[in-house]
């Protein structure tokens, strides 16, 4: 592929006063209140956007959201104007459509540095068919055009590859570039030996990029699922592994295409084993060659990894496409991005050297899921807040009545044990004085607020009440830092949201008083962010299991394999 002229190669001449037509890749997650839930692609736009605002172009946005047939308001673009016009620093107009006198009329007021997004581009069935008049609409109403979506650059749609036979000159923008800079130059120019390492379920899935690598690369390591089929089209054993039986032919003549090629290509020699699919199976390690019956291959292991490790240091360029497990092995240096340091700075740095009072709040369904978590606060808290379903182990505990409410028999001397530590340590722990109970576990339930001290039979407590909400928000006032890991109730269902939705808006307070509030991930993290108030916590973990074996104390491999600073 051609090198191609990216945007930053435009003079400021080129740019001031012009209408840019930008295609970016604004598909991001919604929750049902059309919340954005992560806005990672709407940040890998801001460069591009930010540097045609400071030329003094009038820069049009083209999206498309999710796969609407024909016009869906659940797939507006709508949502999206206000995060853009937060991370741009200027006021993003909203066009109702993405074509049309209304729309060119809109582009006509903009000013130079002016930003107007138009309405999902996917609305029209002529997008995706790239169809040449609606591609000369798009077009008519700019003078040039920059594509930064590289995510839907394998598209020739509309608004990706129809609108440049119309506007030129037709450049990439900065993330553009930047995949094109990494993946293009790799291949057509890499520095030899030049390695691919490839995994992955299915071999179907990666035929054209192993085709494609066998014509480039010096060294093919394969791993993941597939190689069970090259396994079996070897005559080896594979026992219940994975194997696409009707791709045996293509996996033999795969091999033979890499040794006609002089390419090395390198499967793994053993495999950890599992007698089942699933976190907590038996595993051993065994020859790749004789998987025994009833077992199946679920990651390389120790003798691949020292052969893979050996070939890859006789390299100068690899890509790698699909998982492998232990890949920090073979990479160096391997170091923690902002968003990784980030989450190490405050869950880290919160639970060893917190402001003082230091306050958690621990939620979810089961003390058994949590039992890591209190057991290390409770060394380091001053202040413990339990709500959720796991309350009621501890109420039955104490011999209180919890009618139909959940209850783990097995973790009631657990629970007792857990209150007589926080009584040791010093530790307040609060647990809720009164709860909403329910008749059945149903949005539409009956409900009524009873003490927490005594359910009724054939109810169930389904949210903390309105005694514990402000018994609860007093106790948060006295601190300094605030943990939050797991919901008050049944959050989903809004009868039994308002404990959930009371605790996220005090922590969104007092984080406007300074203090530092930090939420664990999780269902803590949707329950902010249904509130509307994520934006005013100090930090929000995007792990839910990673924070929570952090808030434990656990080391967590993934930062383990990290080169020290």
């Amino acid at each position: 592929m051609a090198t191609k002229k990216s945007v930053g190669s435009l003079k400021e001449a080129d740019l001031k006063g012009k209408r840019v037509f930008v295609r970016v890749d604004l598909n991001v997650p919604l929750d049902d209140n059309f919340n954005i839930t992560d806005d990672t692609r709407i940040r890998a736009a801001v460069p591009t956007i930010k540097y045609l605002i400071g030329s003094g172009s009038k820069v049009i946005l083209a999206s498309h959201l999710g796969r609407p047939k024909g016009v869906m308001p659940k797939f507006s673009l709508k949502p999206l104007v206000l995060k853009l016009s937060e991370l741009l620093g200027v006021e993003v107009k909203m066009a109702n459509d993405c074509i049309g006198e209304e729309v060119a009329k809109l582009v006509g007021e903009l000013p130079e540095g002016g930003v107007l997004l138009l309405e999902n581009v996917r609305f029209y069935k002529e997008e995706e068919k790239n169809d040449p008049e609606f591609a000369k609409k798009l077009a008519s109403l700019a003078d040039l055009y920059v594509n930064d979506a590289f995510g839907t650059a394998h598209r020739a749609h509309a608004s990706t590859e129809g609108v440049t036979k119309y506007l030129k000159p037709s450049v990439a923008g900065f993330l553009m570039q930047k995949e094109l800079d990494y993946l293009v130059g790799a291949v057509s120019n890499p520095k030899k030996p030049f390695a691919a390492i490839v995994g992955g379920s299915k071999v179907s899935s990666k035929i054209g990029v192993i085709e494609s690598l066998l014509e480039k690369v010096d060294l093919l390591l394969l791993g993941g699922g597939m190689i069970y089929t090259f396994y079996k089209a070897q005559g080896h054993g594979v026992g219940s592994s994975l194997v696409e039986e009707d791709k045996l032919d293509l996996a033999t003549s795969l091999m033979e295409k890499a040794k006609a090629k002089g390419v090395s290509l390198l499967l793994p020699s053993d495999v950890v084993a599992a007698d089942k699919f699933a976190a907590d199976a038996n595993s051993k390690i065994v020859p790749a060659s004789g998987i025994p019956d009833g077992w199946m291959g679920l990651d390389i292991g120790p003798d691949s990894i020292k052969s893979f490790s050996e070939a890859l240091d006789a390299t100068k360029t690899i890509i790698w496409n699909g998982p492998m497990e232990g890949v920090t092995k073979y990479l160096k240096p391997s170091v923690a991005g902002f968003l990784m340091q980030k989450e190490l700075d405050y869950l880290v740095g919160a639970v060893s050297n917190p402001k003082k009072p230091f306050a958690a709040i621990v939620g979810g369904s089961k003390v058994s899921s949590k039992i890591g978590v209190i057991e290390s606060l409770l060394e380091k808290v001053d202040l413990l807040l339990l709500g959720g379903g796991m309350i009621f182990t501890f109420y039955k505990a104490q011999g209180y009545g919890v009618g139909s409410s959940l209850v783990e028999e097995d973790k009631l001397d657990l629970a007792t044990s857990l209150m007589e530590k926080a009584k040791a340590k010093g530790v307040s722990l609060l647990l809720p004085s009164d709860v909403v109970a329910a008749d059945k576990f149903a949005a539409d339930a009956n409900s009524k607020i009873v003490p927490a001290s005594g359910i009724p039979d054939g109810w169930m407590g389904l949210d903390i009440g309105p005694d514990s909400i402000k018994s609860f928000n007093e106790a948060l006032d006295t601190t300094k830092t605030i943990i939050w890991n797991g919901p008050m109730g049944v959050f989903e269902f809004d009868k039994f949201a308002a404990g959930t939705e009371a605790i996220a808006k005090k922590l969104a307070e007092l984080s406007g008083k300074g203090l530092t509030t930090i939420i664990g991930g999780g269902d803590s993290v949707a329950a902010v962010e249904k509130v509307g108030v994520a934006d005013k916590m100090s930090h929000i973990s995007t792990g839910g299991g990673a924070s929570l074996e952090l808030l434990e104390g656990k080391q967590l491999p993934g930062v383990l394999a990290l080169d020290d600073a």
